[in-house]
């Protein structure tokens, strides 16, 4: 069982308090992070489906402190992409990654759930506000990966209307582990994308999109008119 794990911060991405938790535990390796949290099984898992979703929540969940407030549905409707990917999947698919999330098994269908082209189906990169970070490290002491930010297609902060910036080390690798939001403001970070007045309206309808699916979790709006609509957004 855990001594000790950091409670999630509002929208913050399932991937971040692993991340904290990590930093703050200090292993050697990160191999034992994985066996520590989710089983040694786990460890064959890519990075990038922590980063989107997560595995082996059920036995995260046993290991944790008592008396704590979580379980596994909470993690994964608060804390990953779950709710955005689902909207556009059948029932019978968003139960399958559901229970997949839950279970002990590595192997979630992700890019079952992931239906639009390889270009655009995930970020690679870890994105940020950088006017969020400095207002999470003044409330909180410390900065976080907000799960919105990591949403495909959202390039602007809702909050803020700031254009989102990446750090340039890809977050899906496994030389990485998992990037702690408070060093990664050291790394070089970048976006090539403008704003003209055409595209800022749309970039902001669209933020407000995803920030909806988001509030609304368990939204089933599955149908080619949805995918192809999605799709044409995109680019």
């Amino acid at each position: 069982m855990l001594g000790w794990f950091p409670d999630p911060y509002p929208d913050e991405l399932f991937y971040s308090v692993c991340a904290r938790y990590s930093e703050r535990m200090s292993y050697k390796h990160k191999i034992y992070l994985y066996q520590e949290l989710f089983g040694k099984s786990c460890y064959s898992t890519s990075p990038f489906v922590y980063l989107y979703l997560a595995t082996r929540l059920d036995y995260l969940i046993t290991s944790l402190p008592p008396a704590n407030h979580y379980t596994a549905d909470r993690l994964i409707d608060e804390h990953t992409l779950f709710s955005f990917y689902s909207a556009f999947c059948p029932p019978y698919l968003i139960n399958m990654v559901r229970d997949a999330m839950k279970q002990n098994s590595p192997k979630i269908p992700l890019k079952s759930m992931i239906f639009i082209s390889k270009k655009n189906e995930k970020k690679n990169y870890l994105y940020f506000c950088s006017q969020c970070m400095l207002e999470d490290k003044k409330q909180f002491g410390e900065c976080y990966w907000h799960r919105i930010h990591q949403a495909p297609g959202l390039e602007i902060c809702l909050i803020h209307n700031i254009l989102l910036q990446k750090i340039e080390v890809r977050a899906s690798s496994y030389r990485t582990g998992f990037i702690l939001a408070e060093k990664a403001v050291t790394l070089q970070a970048s976006n090539s994308l403008q704003f003209t007045d055409t595209n800022f309206k749309y970039f902001i309808q669209l933020a407000y999109n995803i920030d909806w699916l988001f509030k609304h979790p368990n939204t089933i709006f599955f149908g080619d008119s949805i995918r192809i609509i999605y799709i044409k957004l995109l680019y």
